[in-house]
């Protein structure tokens, strides 16, 4: 039995005597159909949908080849730990994402959403119950960073907060079980797997990191945000018809 498995049963014993058992039970199938969903400004995936040369940079490619510049020196420095220890050996592959029942993404992050294909991304598809720049902070520097980090006050991860897809809706329930109540709707539910906060560092999320390259033939769907859109009616237009042409439906919020 993994760590997992043991916080779990654990949620769902307490669901049982708080009688939301069935509650559980529909948030569990929920989070297991939900997608992953990525965000980049219109211009990034204007960029993607180009050809299928193009490829969806990673946080640390985009830094290598000067195309982003780094968040603050205290945020940077806390992403490089963590990702390292995270992810060692590999954590410029990563891609992060969100687990997300409509297609929607964490705001902020850009103004198109793109859902990616789960065939393509399931298999080297892994996810954390919280933001894992946030899970770093919180659990390896118990939230001491600061402009200097100070030395980690433990090196080793606990387990139990990762899941593979097959057992993302396991750690949807273990993390938010304590939330539902008696009676939730589904979209009481879903509205659990992605609470926008006022921050970037506020939203609450299940993040999904996917490893290795994707291009535009990994993208099913493109929400376009009209909130943060003015005045790019035939830009939108142009790259609607680009990533249709290729089989990826595209969709503007109003």
């Amino acid at each position: 039995m993994t760590a997992l498995d043991l916080r779990y049963q654990a949620s769902r014993a307490e669901g049982v005597a708080r009688g939301v058992d069935a509650e559980l039970t529909e948030l569990e199938a929920i989070a297991a159909a939900a997608d992953v969903v990525g965000s980049r400004w219109i211009g990034k995936v204007e960029e993607l949908a180009s050809g299928d040369s193009q490829l969806y940079p990673s946080y640390y490619q985009l830094l290598e080849g000067e195309v982003q510049s780094p968040a603050s020196d205290e945020w940077n420095e806390l992403r490089a730990r963590a990702d390292a220890t995270l992810f060692p050996g590999y954590f410029k592959e990563i891609r992060f994402g969100v687990l997300s029942p409509d297609g929607a993404g964490a705001p902020g992050y850009g103004d198109c959403d793109i859902t990616f294909r789960r065939a393509m991304i399931a298999h080297r598809t892994t996810f954390y119950e919280e933001n894992s720049l946030l899970f770093a902070d919180r659990v390896l520097m118990a939230g001491r960073s600061g402009v200097t980090l100070p030395r980690p006050i433990r090196e080793d991860l606990p387990r139990g907060y990762r899941a593979r897809w097959q057992d993302v809706g396991r750690l949807a329930v273990t993390k938010l079980g304590h939330k539902v109540s008696a009676g939730a709707t589904a979209d009481d539910l879903r509205g659990l797997l992605l609470e926008p906060g006022v921050r970037a560092v506020e939203h609450q999320f299940i993040e999904a990191h996917i490893y290795g390259s994707m291009t535009r033939r990994t993208m099913e769907r493109v929400r376009i945000r009209a909130e943060m859109r003015r005045g790019r009616t035939a830009r939108e237009r142009q790259l609607q018809e680009r990533l249709e042409s290729i089989g990826v439906e595209v969709e503007f919020i109003r």
